[in-house]
């Protein structure tokens, strides 16, 4: 009997840990409407080597479980609207709009998006 890994260990994270956001669709499926979606945030600081220095600066993602989303997978450029927030740590700001800059699924079910806040001056909500 196989394992799924999705129904025992993501599901039950999701349950716990994700945040309500709005997904909109705008590279994988252009016109769509923006759907309620859900994801786990995470914020993680990364450090560049310049050559004549360090440079660090973060790299925020919301992980996914893919069965739970409406386009399979999400593609880079595509929009995530973060609708909720939590009390603790580095939270996203509520409705801050982000634009998919990554997409790396993990094999298991889930998928990682890399994500960078949306300009003002970017098209889309």
């Amino acid at each position: 009997m196989a394992i799924s890994f999705s129904t025992l260990v993501l599901g039950p994270c999701m349950d716990t840990f994700a945040l309500a956001a709005s997904f909109l669709p705008v590279a994988s499926q252009p016109g769509a409407p923006a759907v309620p979606v859900r994801g786990i945030w995470k914020k993680k600081a990364v450090m560049f080597d310049t050559g004549a220095g360090y440079y660090t600066t973060t790299q925020a993602t919301f992980g996914i479980r893919l069965n739970e989303w409406p386009i399979d997978p999400p593609q880079k450029l595509d929009l995530i609207t973060i609708n909720d927030a939590i009390i603790a740590g580095d939270t996203p700001e509520v409705n801050t709009t982000w634009i998919v800059d990554d997409v790396t699924s993990d094999g298991q079910g889930g998928t990682m998006l890399s994500i960078k806040r949306k300009p003002s001056g970017v098209p889309g909500p």
